[in-house]
């Protein structure tokens, strides 16, 4: 740095006379020689501003470096530079210099040096040691601003560093205890005001604060009174914004024209302007000013101050959590500031526009900027300007740890921050607009969106009270006029709706008068309107001055009011909220908040509010709210995101390794789940989950050559296992994993072996952990060796063959060759053997044969079988695994069934009959001791699938539903085979059954050819089931052989009715002509044939040959059977009319009454005899007769009837125990079985009541309860 050597012409300066300041001259000169620090505290033009940089070169300082003397305004700077250069006399515009932003009148020969006390801080950054200057004075520091605490700070570290640096500070109030406490034991100097006394004069407004009147208005009138009462005292008008300031000075200029001289006075006030006010005027003299007179700049000749007793002071919004920029009451200090203007040459008038209550309540002092600021905006500014963290920075008043804590919370949340703690460049950016950092994040997404101009008026409406008005008496009306400026969607909108509203009414002209008849039938503020519009155009003059915003534009390309919302939320994501149920919601970090009954949403609820302005009354309460979208502060929000991943998973279909994403932001479910991919968040588990799902199981959408090997091998071993119900033949999932696992890493090591270093882990995880690295490892290892298994690397033992050929991979079962497949997971409904069934051939399939299951598992099944026998019989077969074994080599594989043939085989070596129902039913055998049926389609594929084959023939009885009948291969067959408009002469030979397949040959079906009668004719059709075929074919065999044997049979139709039967006959059967027919019927079914089987042409051809030229003789024997039968039916109905008569009289007949009649209908049901069975038929005349009898002697005896009866009852209950389950499918050898039984009721009936008509057969109870106990085995 270049050494200034003294000047030696340069004369030591003295104090300007009539100062107060000059009774502490000498005072003032010896502590600045002996004192690093003095504190110097003097009223308002008491020339502390003036005449300290002159005392400092009285002291001797800054002849070798600057004497620097900051100003907090810029008009302050340049004002008081020429007020001591003009003091200095010649030379003073040498020696005294200012620099402000974007102006530097100092030179080479300057010695004191005003500036900023912003441009001074600029200055620490570029040199932190200050080494331009030898003495700092820091003029109004009782103002505490953000920028007056910074420099106190910075200079609190430099003192110690520099011994030489001296340091001043002013103060215009005595609260100086604040700086004391922070440099020490300084010296504090106080130097007395003037003692013109000041008249103070207190004219409150009449009217409350909602009234029209605004201020400028009331400064005008107190200024004409004034200028009523003296023309030629000058006047200083306080007033809170530039926008009034100009407003009062047009008006006033209009009134007063030549007769005074009034001029502005603000921070932005051009240089020729500022001078004006300093100079001499001919004419009364008004000022209207800032608070930038009240300290700053004491303008002389003032006798009158008007106190309007407001400012525009920066304060913390605790409700919108922003720094806001409101007119508010100024201190009872800054008042008494104010008044002091009017007393510094004469006696003086100070007018208060408010009362003396007023005044009293108000604070002594004004609080420190710090205290009234957002931490966040603090925090980031010291970050901005490099001056470390903020814990240590020695301010005067160190905040809170708490609101340091929660400035960072805050900047982080906005993002100036990163997780890390650093300034991030949309930080820095924020840093360089003097805005509160909510409002900074705001308009920077704004210019990002394309909403600039919507975003800074809804920014400045935040600033100040709510504009609408809602007087108790005119409520409704004023709702109704706001529903007009309301956005169901958005109370921002509504700001918007209201600031357009009102402009459009001032750009068209409108009058003060006219704008406030406009806000009077709107329910709006005119004041609060006009204060809006101040702080609107204060923003957008402070963004256009910023050197650092980003002047490029971002035009989105969404629409405008999602814009608008996403850089509202950029600046308050922390207020964010989710509905609950009603308007209640829960907001970021569990705060629970309610909508405001006035918002616009209040309504409609939606599911996601932000809210920019929090009122806590009864509850806590978003008052000013807007809907948004969960994606939006997705975005907004970047890593301020908690990002937790749940359920990872292989996904063929993608290829790679998914997971459940849940995004929250303070506890909010932004995102509740939503798939990603893994591979990237945890590239080392995602390779484990790789392996084991995609790997091992074989789940790869490619069908790579390797794979396919080991599947193959895997499938081997697997299949060997559940064959033979083991897990000790392949290793484990573990092994798989390691084998692979090394194998990969081969791979990998190729893979990214040539990456650098540098771009490790940024190109991504260096594994493959997804198909696609996969893909390009083999590719470039031009083989896929490595990763194929050999058969030893899965085997642990080889089961022996002995054991292998116990489970066979298919099995024969009525011809038919059917595969086997099986499994081995206990507890699971498909453990154990399936059977591949194909649908064709499903309704041929009885259960039975498949009870056997498979040699390797039929002795496990005998066991489980025989322990869960009742105890009673599980006594007599002890040791059970010996019997087990025992039956095991005693039973031979039979239609049977294994039950049967267990049952037969445990009464023929213990004696021990079973019945049926003793063994447990299917849902209590354990899943691998059932056989499983899978039904297969034309295709192979699975459409059915179960243990209980009856069911599913049930199910699919009509197969043709699920086979294709257009199939082409099917067509073709069914041409070949089926024939219409057949005759018994020309019926081509019908085989029992014929194969067909579906195109693709997997899976036969086999037909069955069926005579069907079709109008006139008949033709073979071929059926899918076999029932349905015969059931068919009775119908169209006994056409064709009515066909061939019709004349005979016209014959007979004529003539079977037996000749003498008795009218009553008829009448009992329905009439003659009913009669006849049914007997004609049930002849031509017996005589042409009751087919239990599909006929060959051979076997309808034997028939029509027995019968031709004989029908009428076979006939006539059954004819005369019938008459017998309707005789007896007679007898018998008779001799029960007859008891009918009688058994008015006797209750004791009644129930016999009807057991008779019930057993007449049984026999000779309404109408018989067409479905009679000609094996039966002979017997019924002896059964009607002993019916006959009975009835005859229940009449002489009825209690010995009953008696008899009695005997019969226990065989009936167990015949109905029988046939009960009647729906159900019964095997052929269980209907044979009741048949038997129930004949051999009807024999025992005849021994019981009628034993002179002689039995059939010998019959006894005993031997009755033996056929019951054969019978129940099947049951």
């Amino acid at each position: 740095m270049r050494i200034r050597v003294p000047d030696s012409k340069f004369r030591i300066p003295n104090c300007f006379p009539g100062l107060p300041i000059c009774s502490v001259w000498d005072d003032l000169v010896s502590a600045v020689r002996e004192n690093q620090v003095i504190i110097v505290s003097g009223e308002t033009g008491s020339g502390k501003s003036t005449q300290l940089p002159k005392i400092c070169l009285a002291a001797g300082r800054g002849a070798y470096r600057k004497i620097a003397c900051t100003q907090p305004r810029r008009v302050a700077a340049v004002t008081v530079a020429a007020r001591v250069a003009e003091e200095l006399g010649l030379h003073g515009s040498r020696l005294v210099g200012y620099k402000i932003r974007f102006r530097d009148s100092t030179g080479p020969e300057t010695r004191i040096k005003f500036v900023t006390d912003g441009m001074l801080l600029a200055e620490a950054q570029q040199d932190p040691r200050l080494r331009e200057y030898d003495t700092i004075i820091v003029d109004e520091a009782h103002e505490r601003s953000l920028n007056i605490d910074f420099l106190l700070g910075i200079l609190r570290r430099l003192l110690p560093a520099r011994p030489e640096l001296k340091v001043i500070i002013t103060s215009a109030t005595m609260d100086t205890a604040h700086f004391r406490r922070a440099f020490g034991k300084v010296p504090v100097i106080e130097i007395a005001g003037r003692g013109y006394p000041v008249e103070i004069r207190y004219k409150p407004t009449e009217q409350d604060e909602e009234s029209d009147i605004t201020t400028v208005e009331k400064v005008i009138f107190a200024t004409e009174e004034i200028r009523g009462k003296d023309p030629f005292g000058d006047i200083l008008v306080f007033l809170p914004t530039e926008r009034e300031i100009l407003e009062a000075v047009k008006i006033l200029r209009a009134g007063c024209k030549d007769e005074a001289l009034v001029l502005p006075m603000y921070g932005r006030l051009a240089a020729s302007d500022q001078k004006r006010i300093f100079r001499p005027a001919p004419v009364q003299k008004i000022i209207v000013a800032t608070n930038i007179a009240e300290t700053s700049i004491t303008v002389p000749g003032i006798k009158y101050v008007i106190d309007s007793g407001l400012a525009r002071i920066a304060r913390y919004s605790v409700r919108s959590r922003t720094k806001a920029l409101p007119i508010t009451p100024i201190s009872r200090a800054s008042a008494d500031q104010r008044a002091g203007r009017a007393g510094r040459v004469q006696a003086g008038v100070c007018v208060r526009l408010y009362s003396e209550e007023d005044y009293l309540n108000r604070p002594q002092y004004t609080l420190p900027e710090i205290r009234r600021s957002n931490l966040a905006e603090v925090i980031l500014r010291l970050y901005a300007m490099n001056l470390g963290p903020v814990e240590g920075f020695p301010f005067v008043d160190a905040p809170s740890p708490q609101a340091v804590k929660e400035g960072f919370t805050t900047l982080r949340e906005l993002g100036a921050l990163d997780a890390a703690g650093r300034l991030t460049r949309t930080g820095r950016i924020m840093a360089g607009l003097p805005l509160d950092p909510r409002i900074s994040r705001m308009i920077l997404q704004a210019r990002h969106e394309g909403a600039l101009k919507e975003v800074v008026i809804i920014a400045s409406a935040m600033s100040i009270q709510d504009p609408r008005e809602r007087p108790a008496e005119k409520e409704s009306q004023a709702d109704q006029a706001h529903n007009s400026f309301k956005d169901p969607s958005s109370d921002l909108l509504t700001f918007i709706k209201i600031w357009n509203a009102y402009h459009r009414e001032l750009k068209a002209g409108r009058s003060r008068n006219r704008m406030r008849k406009y806000c009077r039938e709107n329910f709006l503020s005119y004041n609060r309107m006009q204060e809006w519009k101040d702080i609107h155009d204060q923003i957008m003059d402070i963004i256009q001055e910023s050197k650092d915003f980003p002047l490029a534009i971002k035009t989105s390309d969404h629409p405008i009011n999602r814009s608008i919302h996403c850089s509202v939320l950029s600046g308050f994501l922390g207020q964010i909220a989710l509905k609950q149920e009603g308007s209640r919601y829960i907001a970021a970090r569990g705060r629970e908040i309610f909508l405001f009954p006035g918002s616009s949403l209040y309504k409609k609820c939606p599911k996601w509010i932000v809210a920019t302005e929090l009122v806590r009354t009864s509850r806590l309460f978003a008052r000013t709210a807007a809907a948004i979208e969960p994606e939006w502060i997705e975005k907004l929000a970047g890593d301020l995101c908690r990002h937790t991943y749940s359920e990872p998973h292989w996904e063929k279909r993608r290829g790679e390794v998914m997971a459940w994403e849940r995004v929250t932001l303070f506890g909010l479910p932004i995102v509740e789940r939503r798939i990603v991919r893994y591979g990237g968040v945890d590239p080392a588990e995602s390779r484990e989950i790789f392996i084991r799902q995609a790997l091992v199981p074989g789940e790869l959408k490619k069908k790579y050559p390797f794979l396919v090997h080991n599947m193959e091998l895997i499938s081997e071993a697997q299949d060997l296992e559940d064959r033979t119900r083991r897990r000790d033949i392949m290793v484990d999932e573990e092994t798989l994993y390691s084998l692979y696992d090394s194998r990969l890493r081969e791979l990998e090591k190729m893979l990214f072996k040539d990456r650098p270093q540098r771009e490790r882990g940024a190109r991504g995880p260096e594994v493959i952990c997804n198909e696609r690295s996969l893909a390009r490892a083999l590719r470039i290892s031009g083989s896929d060796a490595p990763l194929c298994l050999a058969r030893e690397d899965l085997l642990r033992s080889i089961p022996d063959t002995d054991v292998l050929v116990q489970f066979p991979g298919h099995i024969e079962v009525s011809g038919h060759r059917l595969s086997l497949s099986y499994r081995f997971c206990p507890g699971d409904e498909t453990d154990g053997v399936t059977v591949k069934v194909p649908s064709g051939i499903l309704a041929t399939l009885s259960p039975e044969p498949f009870e056997w299951l498979v040699p390797g598992l039929l002795q496990e099944k005998i066991t489980y079988l025989l322990k869960s026998l009742p105890r009673q019989i599980r006594k007599n077969l002890v040791p059970i695994s010996r019997v087990a074994e025992n039956m095991g080599k005693g039973l031979k594989k039979t239609e049977k069934g294994l039950l049967r043939s267990l049952q037969e085989e445990l009464f023929r070596q213990y004696g021990i009959r079973i019945e049926r129902k003793m063994w447990p039913s299917p849902e209590d055998i354990p899943p691998h001791l059932l056989m499983k049926f899978d039904v297969l389609d034309q295709n192979g594929k699975v459409i059915d699938s179960g243990c209980d084959l009856n069911r599913l023939q049930e199910t699919w009885k009509r197969t043709a539903s699920i086979f294709n009948q257009n199939d082409p291969e099917w067509l073709k067959i069914k041409a070949r085979w089926e024939v219409s408009g057949l005759n018994l002469k020309d019926l081509p030979d019908i085989p029992s059954s014929v194969t067909g397949s579906s195109g693709d040959r997997k899976s036969p079906v086999q037909a069955f050819p069926g005579l069907v009668a079709e109008d006139n004719s008949v033709c073979i059709r071929l059926f899918l089931n076999q029932d349905e075929a015969v059931s068919e074919t009775r119908q169209g065999a006994s056409r064709l052989l009515a066909d061939y044997l019709g004349k005979e049979l016209g014959y007979l139709k004529r003539n079977c009715t037996p000749c003498g039967l008795s009218q009553e006959v008829y009448m009992s059967f329905g009439g003659k002509r009913k009669l006849g027919q049914s007997i004609y019927a049930f002849l031509c079914r017996e005589l042409l044939g009751t087919w239990k089987q599909i006929p060959s042409r051979s076997d309808l051809l034997n028939r029509a040959r027995e019968l031709e030229g004989k029908v009428f003789q076979q006939a006539g024997p059954i004819i005369q059977l019938l008459k017998e039968v309707f005789e007896a039916h007679i007898t018998a109905k008779q001799e029960i009319r007859r008891l009918q008569n009688t058994a008015i009289n006797r209750k004791s007949c009644s129930q016999i009454l009807k057991d008779l009649e019930a057993e007449l209908i049984r026999l000779t049901p309404p109408h018989f005899p067409e479905n009679a069975r000609l094996d039966r038929l002979s017997d019924l005349p002896r059964y009607l007769n002993a019916l006959a009898v009975r009835t005859r002697r229940a009449y002489v005896d009825p209690m010995k009837d009953r008696k008899k009866a009695s005997r019969l009852e226990p065989f009936l209950l167990c015949l109905n125990e029988a046939k009960n389950p009647l729906d159900a499918k019964r095997t052929k050898e269980l209907t044979e079985e009741i048949e038997q039984f129930e004949t051999l009721i009807d024999e025992y009936r005849v021994s019981v009541f009628a034993p002179e008509l002689g039995t059939a057969i010998s019959v006894s109870p005993k031997r009755l309860s033996d056929a019951w106990e054969r019978l129940r085995t099947l049951l």
